[in-house]
């Protein structure tokens, strides 16, 4: 599906591609079958450990040195331009806080950190909770558990 709309050229715009991903860039530019957008950033719904949906961003095109990007129109499933102000506010510290060009190459060492002490904290957690099922089974006198039943109550 060709989208025949033509974007605002200076807005921001959020795109849903036909593969599933979800893009927020800045349009500047807009042809019968392509759409220019700088800064294109893709946006990654995440379950966080305790439930709680988690919204992380990441440059979609991460080694290219330009921030210009041609998104053919046959590829994107549906677009907005309504994006809320929150959303730019957030895209706009993205940009700020991140370095484009410069890619943290110690990043994969630093997540597999991360969660090997996510993984060791569950674990104490689960050994805790076993020792404390312990200590409490500890708690009962073995003598309640060998009486037999003399009395029938009808």
């Amino acid at each position: 599906m060709i989208y025949q709309h033509s974007f605002k050229n200076a807005e921001y715009a959020v795109l849903k591609l036909v593969n599933g991903e979800e893009v927020i860039a800045k349009v500047i530019d807009s042809s019968k079958h392509d759409i220019t957008v700088t800064d294109p950033v893709q946006i990654h719904r995440l379950l966080s450990p305790v439930g709680n949906e988690m919204i992380r961003c990441s440059y979609w095109m991460l080694f290219n040195d330009s921030p210009k990007v041609i998104i053919q129109k046959n590829h994107v499933l549906t677009f907005a331009q309504d994006v809320s102000k929150n959303t730019i506010r957030h895209y706009e510290l993205f940009l700020k806080h991140s370095s484009h060009n410069e890619v943290d190459e110690n990043l994969g060492e630093m997540l597999e950190q991360a969660e090997q002490a996510f993984k060791k904290q569950i674990m104490e957690r689960r050994q805790n909770e076993m020792e404390e099922e312990e200590h409490d089974l500890d708690d009962i006198n073995p003598l309640y558990l060998d009486r037999s039943s003399s009395n029938t109550v009808h």
